[in-house]
């Protein structure tokens, strides 16, 4: 038989909850940068729809802006900045950060976005987890399926949809406290395993 073993990280002592259950503006991160693995493309629409919403949230997008064959002269879109509105308060970061201040950012995630197509075991979704978090990765064939059990301990949706990205992420927004234990059960996975 096969058993798991997720890569090794320190459990955080005395994770309160409580902070990111009580928090009325909620902090979203992605830390996937333009990769075309992680799906930046589908996160970046998905910002774009968010931004046109009401909704307050703090939106962190972790990793390069640069798009890939951007150095291209006649190729007009450079940089994910020149995708969406930059200036709206609701955006918090864009682009690479120290790991030490990735890894605090991820922690106090209430919302971590990772909806690769392709993927191992993701140590950014071990460290969102570890802090207690609300995931949502994709559906494609890769190794957040073992940590993620659906409306459990995280969010599962549709590769590649943006629609559904973005009424889960206001669902989340506007229906917070249906979501808490999903809080308490990603931290429970991460410590059980």
């Amino acid at each position: 038989k096969i058993k798991i073993i997720y890569n090794y990280m320190n459990k955080i002592p005395n994770v309160d909850l409580s902070i990111k259950k009580n928090r009325k503006i909620l902090k979203i991160v992605y830390p996937g940068g333009c990769s075309y693995q992680k799906s930046a493309e589908i996160v970046c629409s998905t910002l774009k729809e968010l931004l046109k919403t009401n909704y307050k949230f703090e939106f962190y997008w972790l990793g390069i802006t640069k798009i890939p064959g951007s150095r291209w002269p006649f190729v007009r879109t450079k940089k994910i900045q020149d995708c969406i509105n930059i200036n709206d308060y609701r955006i918090k970061q864009m682009g690479g950060v120290p790991r030490d201040k990735a890894k605090q950012i991820i922690a106090d995630a209430n919302i971590f976005l990772l909806p690769s197509r392709g993927e191992g075991c993701p140590i950014t979704l071990l460290e969102a987890m570890r802090g207690g978090c609300i995931p949502i990765i994709s559906d494609s064939k890769h190794g957040s399926l073992d940590l993620i059990t659906n409306k459990i301990n995280g969010i599962i949706v549709h590769q590649n949809n943006v629609k559904e990205l973005t009424t889960q992420i206001c669902d989340i927004l506007s229906n917070h406290p249906a979501y808490y234990n999903i809080y308490d059960n990603s931290l429970v996975k991460f410590n059980k395993d």
